[in-house]
């Protein structure tokens, strides 16, 4: 992130990493070409308390008494901006979540807030004015949906909100990019149009993606067989034999029934398989 902003953290001169200073540690203290400290960035990892206050006041602290006006606590998903406080001020002035938030908006804040070009004359600023910053904002975002998809593989949790609808594929690299489900559980399912539902469970998954499937393709042919395509319905309008999981859904105004009895992979790939057979994604 930071080299998006165009610092080089391989130049020492320009940024310092885990930086002591009278039992303080910085764990990025980013200089001006003077040589000053102008920015910490304290980096936590995933789903630590950001706010936790003995952390927040002592790096106010520490910039406070050394003239520093800039302060990102961040554990990667989540950026807290300090500035302008005081002893008694310990509130952040923005918060930024990359995961629910608008990309561009968050790029757009942290190109204003963090670009190193604000800390750099003009005469060394390597570009300047609104093409510059468009630019900057553009290579940000794109950093930001590569730490989207560090984020899904390390949380299975969906990511920020695009501004432009979502696309089919999309929800298929979350489903098949988990790789195996054993002993895991989802949190939540993006469909293919971009909306985010809550799951608790692998059959939850395998049950929202038939109700979108059959939403989106009134005409399906029912029974739907599942994806080993041998004797079993996935989709059906009998009843399984009362030892047989199954869900009931709604379709064309009679109630169908769809099989549930797989283990969660399974669950996963029959959400795939009737996804891709109802919207003809090859």
């Amino acid at each position: 992130m930071l080299r998006a902003l165009g610092w080089d953290t391989a130049n020492t001169a320009l940024v310092e990493v885990e930086r002591t200073f009278q039992n303080t540690r910085l764990d990025y203290a980013l200089f001006d070409l003077n040589g000053q400290v102008r920015v910490i960035v304290e980096a936590k990892s995933l789903g630590t308390d950001l706010l936790a206050k003995e952390t927040v006041q002592k790096l106010i602290g520490y910039a406070i008494a050394h003239g520093i006006e800039n302060l990102f606590i961040t554990d990667g998903l989540f950026w807290n901006h300090y500035t302008e406080f005081s002893p008694k001020n310990i509130a952040p002035v923005t918060k930024l979540d990359l995961e629910n938030g608008n990309a561009v908006e968050c790029a757009a804040y942290l190109v204003q807030e963090l670009d190193a070009a604000k800390f750099w004359s003009d005469q060394e600023a390597p570009e300047t004015g609104i093409g510059a910053l468009s630019n900057q904002v553009a290579k940000l975002e794109g950093e930001l949906r590569s730490l989207e998809g560090e984020i899904l593989r390390l949380t299975d949790r969906p990511g920020p909100t695009s501004p432009k609808p979502m696309t089919v594929p999309d929800s298929y690299t979350i489903l098949t990019a988990l790789g195996s489900m054993s002993g895991s559980r989802p949190t939540s399912l993006r469909l293919p149009d971009g909306t985010f539902i809550g799951v608790s469970k692998w059959k939850d998954v395998l049950r929202e993606c038939c109700k979108y499937a059959l939403i989106s393709n009134p005409g399906i042919t029912i029974p739907f067989r599942d994806r080993a395509n041998g004797t079993v319905n996935l989709l059906s309008y009998q009843r399984p034999p009362s030892n047989v999981a199954s869900v009931e859904l709604q379709h064309g105004g009679r109630i169908i029934y769809m099989y549930a009895n797989y283990d969660s992979n399974n669950c996963v790939l029959n959400s795939i398989h009737i996804l891709n057979r109802i919207l003809d994604i090859s």
